[in-house]
């Protein structure tokens, strides 16, 4: 349900030129990030509008109009639940495998451990998605799992970093 002041906001937007680039509709930030709006507004050339995806600049932070999306969330916060993050945590870190020195021996030792990483990765998401298993329980195995595969190989480093000219 639409909020009076929600209603003349989109009324509002409906008589100003449609953007040529993104923006709230609300407040005009063309930073970002933004939502689609909830109300499913479009512009008359049907592009869906947006608002955004936290306060908007316009709003004082003693505003008490229903916020709409999430536009309460502080800058750096997220709205997922911290497990999901966590699990998203799990995945980057598994799949987070070093590039491998020019050696064949390390570019396959490194193809068989980001194989092996990747399919505990997929075991992760099939259980949560597949299973319905406990979230916890799932970013501590593929935890325990990324430990215990570690990397053997020698790692691909830059002059710089190999103390070498540059």
């Amino acid at each position: 349900m639409t909020t009076p002041d929600a209603t003349a906001a989109l009324r509002a937007a409906m008589t100003r030129p449609e953007p040529d680039l993104p923006e709230c509709h609300l407040c005009g930030n063309r930073g970002g990030p933004w939502l689609p709006d909830p109300s499913g507004a479009r512009w008359p050339s049907g592009a869906q509008m947006l608002i955004c995806s936290r306060r908007c600049q316009n709003e004082t932070a003693d505003d008490t109009t229903e916020p709409a999306a999430a536009k309460d969330t502080p800058r750096g916060e997220s709205t997922l639940p911290s497990g999901v993050l966590d699990l998203l945590a799990a995945l980057r870190a598994a799949l987070d495998v070093p590039r491998a020195a020019l050696t064949d021996a390390d570019e396959q030792a490194r193809a068989r451990l980001l194989h092996e990483r990747t399919v505990s990765a997929r075991i992760a998401l099939n259980s949560v998605l597949d299973q319905q298993a406990d979230l916890p329980g799932v970013v501590e195995r593929l935890a325990e799992r990324t430990a215990d595969s570690a990397v053997t190989y020698t790692v691909w480093q830059s002059l710089e970093q190999a103390g070498g000219a540059g």
